[in-house]
């Protein structure tokens, strides 16, 4: 399986993956730090800040853009092994395409763990610019 997940990793687009990442990411951000600062900062009590902070930080990335972006990373997982009939090529050498498909997910769930991480960071480094105390 090792195997697997080593050629995986040096098969994947990693810049390209992580600015598709960042950039969506980036979008999401601006537009719930826009509507937090813009209405709900004023109108939240100040026990309630941190969380909908939080609130407005995730809910774009995880309701609308967050869907596009696994099926953006599995169609470039996936797109170079049905390029030049390379899935036929693999199955008449006895790879294992179960064992393919857990590699490329595991190199797809690495990155969104990346994303997720930039995520908190963001919101740490926002509530902390407000002025906000999250602990």
């Amino acid at each position: 399986m090792m195997s697997y997940l080593s050629v995986e990793w040096r098969k994947t687009q990693k810049f390209s993956m992580l600015m598709i990442g960042i950039f969506f990411l980036a979008f999401c951000s601006l537009i719930g730090l826009g509507i937090y600062l813009g209405a709900a900062y004023s109108m939240v009590a100040e026990s309630e800040k941190v969380p909908v902070l939080w609130g407005q930080l995730t809910f774009y990335y995880s309701q609308l853009f967050f869907p596009i972006l696994v099926s953006l990373y599995v169609a470039m997982m996936l797109g170079k092994e049905f390029d030049r009939k390379n899935i036929e090529f693999l199955r008449a050498n006895n790879v294992s395409l179960g064992k393919l498909l857990l590699a490329k997910e595991i190199v797809i769930i690495l990155f969104i763990a990346v994303l997720q991480l930039f995520l908190f960071g963001i919101f740490y480094v926002s509530a902390h610019l407000i002025h906000l105390e999250i602990f």
